[in-house]
């Protein structure tokens, strides 16, 4: 079994990406990671 790894821009609730990820993921029907990129600026 394969693992989906998901990066978005925008971890926004609403976000279009996010949405299209999480769908993706349903799809995908294995594992899924959501990766959070949170960088100090």
């Amino acid at each position: 079994m394969s693992t989906l790894l998901g990066l978005c821009g925008s971890l926004r609730a609403g976000s279009y990406n996010l949405k299209l990820i999480q769908e993706a993921a349903r799809l995908h029907g294995g594992d899924f990671t959501l990766g959070d990129l949170r960088l100090p600026l």
